[in-house]
């Protein structure tokens, strides 16, 4: 009796094992074949998505596919999120991103890397004194979804980025931040994430800042961060 219970625990694993190499081969030749020769054909799909997760428009000019070793790779040209008014809130110039496998077993999007090119990232204070982040008011409904997602993924680089700043209650002209560079590496990766900026003002001298979040930070969706 119990020789025959063996027996089909392990003719079960082994039939689970097979479906599982089945459906990720599956998955490969589907990748290979058929999505990623025909992603710009799902460009206004990606838009969608990306639009209904943020709240807000979101606009790619152009995607192209290709492999990353044996992880899917996308680039992306000309994101823009626009805010209420359809302007450009947050523009990224370029974006090179690897999908990781684990997004099949986790069933949601996982990248093993991205990084994002000459971002220009505006912060706006209206006439009435509201702060807008990237479109988003900072007195609004908060969406933390986005930022949790962006936190699980292994390694973000944003380089070269832009910060503009636009002061509609002053009527001052506005201020602008250049030459960013920005790394966060997920806890799962490392002890410590480790986040470099180096900051050049436009017309005026460089600063270099460097500071750490922790895990917990992270988990939690905050970021405080320590300045060393």
């Amino acid at each position: 009796m119990v020789k025959k219970s063996l027996f089909w625990v392990y003719r079960f694993t082994l039939l689970t094992l097979w479906f599982a190499i089945f459906v990720f081969a599956a998955a490969v030749l589907s990748m290979r074949y058929l999505v990623l020769p025909n992603i710009d054909k799902y460009r206004v799909d990606i838009e969608s998505r990306a639009t209904a997760a943020l709240g807000q428009k979101v606009s790619i000019g152009e995607i192209k596919a290709s492999w990353d070793g044996l992880n899917p790779h996308l680039s992306l040209y000309r994101v823009d999120i626009h805010d209420a008014e359809e302007r450009p809130a947050l523009s990224l110039g370029h974006v090179e991103a690897s999908l990781s496998w684990l997004t099949i077993p986790l069933l949601e999007p996982r990248l093993s890397s991205i990084e994002i090119y000459q971002p220009e990232l505006t912060i706006r204070r209206d006439a009435q004194g509201t702060l807008y982040v990237a479109g988003m008011a900072m007195g609004g409904p908060s969406r933390p979804q986005f930022a949790n997602w962006a936190l699980r993924q292994s390694q973000i680089d944003v380089l070269d980025a832009s910060v503009i700043w636009e002061d509609e209650m002053r009527n001052a002209p506005p201020l602008s931040l250049t030459q960013l560079n920005l790394r966060v590496v997920s806890p799962a990766c490392s002890g410590c994430a480790p986040c470099l900026l180096p900051v050049r003002p436009r017309l005026s001298t460089s600063v270099a800042i460097s500071m750490a979040r922790t895990s917990a930070s992270l988990r939690t969706g905050m970021a405080p961060c320590t300045p060393r």
